[in-house]
């Protein structure tokens, strides 16, 4: 069942999980709290994130959708300057 299907079968008046699927959930995939390895601090979250490799791709592109929009912006600009 997608998102949407799942809405519509618990209603809009819905107020959440009963109390027993509440307790399925938490048996099944534990409680929802952070682990230990948030113990460590903040720093070692964050850069426990680059672990992904998906991360550090997003980070490149990012870096080359800026430089590209400078140099665009740069371009621009100095043409903008020069006689027509």
């Amino acid at each position: 069942m997608t998102g949407f299907g799942c809405y519509r079968a618990a209603g809009p008046t819905s107020l959440g999980p009963t109390t027993a699927e509440a307790e399925e959930r938490v048996r099944r995939f534990g409680p929802n709290s952070l682990s230990d390895e948030s113990r460590e601090g903040m720093l070692a979250d964050f850069a426990r994130q680059f672990k992904s490799p998906l991360v550090l791709v997003f980070g490149a592109l990012q870096h080359y959708h800026r430089e590209m929009d400078t140099r665009k912006e740069a371009t621009r600009m100095s043409l903008a300057r020069s006689p027509h």
